[in-house]
């Protein structure tokens, strides 16, 4: 790569732009500007990691139309969960919604979300329209239970006790202070789990 040198208005040399094609920023770091310095820091190439604008909905609005019965995951950006998000009317929305939007159905009201038909998938990454219905939060965690992806008993990240030791403290016919004690829930818990109310 050859760096590019402008004159100064008074004859001497001046700015080094930076190093990549068609950029026009000055160069800071390695031959880079601090864009794409920043880039070759988080991705190991200085072109890496930007989707030029329009891409992602122009690749969604074709995955739409081409979906057969398969997933169709989105390539893009994704969340923490797993979900993409998109540019469409104006803001970012999550993908689901705007595949349903694009494939005729236009979502029934701002508490609607883009659910997973449980009997289809559950892939977050999936956009495909005939995985997708509108449905309300109730829905989803109804679906949660389906699917087997809710997070409840073990699950649940804050979850104390295991299957395991729920069988044992069933099983186990001592008091429930001393039973609450060794496995570090409280008394009420137990008996919740005695009588079949928890677990």
């Amino acid at each position: 790569m050859t760096d590019r040198i402008t004159l100064a208005g008074d004859g001497m040399i001046g700015l080094t732009f930076c190093s990549v094609d068609g950029c026009e920023d000055r160069a800071r770091f390695r031959g880079w500007c601090r864009k794409h310095y920043n880039r070759w820091q988080r991705h190991g190439d200085p072109i890496a990691g930007r989707t030029p604008n329009g891409v992602p909905i122009a690749w969604l609005r074709d995955a739409v139309a081409n979906a057969g019965n398969s997933c169709v995951e989105w390539p893009f950006n994704r969340d923490r969960d797993g979900y993409g998000r998109v540019r469409f009317d104006g803001r970012f929305q999550r993908v689901g919604h705007v595949a349903l939007t694009l494939s005729g159905a236009p979502r029934p009201s701002h508490n609607h979300m883009a659910l997973h038909e449980p009997q289809a998938c559950h892939n977050p990454a999936c956009i495909n329209p005939k995985h997708l219905r509108w449905g309300l939060p109730k829905e989803n965690t109804a679906d949660r239970l389906i699917d087997g992806t809710a997070a409840i008993r073990e699950r649940n990240p804050a979850a104390k006790l295991t299957t395991d030791d729920v069988s044992r403290i069933r099983e186990d016919n001592g008091v429930h202070r001393l039973i609450a004690r060794d496995y570090g829930v409280s008394r009420s818990q137990i008996s919740r789990i005695k009588k079949g109310v928890a677990w």
